[in-house]
């Protein structure tokens, strides 16, 4: 994820700052503690129901039928 992005992005639940956890690929809310994943360079701000159902669908696309 590039970081000159990164201060341009807030929390969707408080709007609060975000801060990229390299080490973890998500991004964290400084103030509500909520964390985001990011793939492919890519920040998910989903909830983490609306998450998991991108993940799973981007699974299923990406195993062989």
């Amino acid at each position: 994820m590039r970081k000159e992005y990164l201060n341009l992005l807030v929390c969707p639940e408080c709007k609060g700052k975000l801060q990229y956890m390299d080490s973890e690929k998500q991004l964290k809310c400084m103030e509500c503690g909520k964390k985001y994943p990011v793939i492919d360079g890519i920040p998910v701000l989903l909830s983490e129901k609306e998450a998991g159902d991108v993940l799973r669908d981007i699974a299923s696309y990406d195993s062989p039928q």
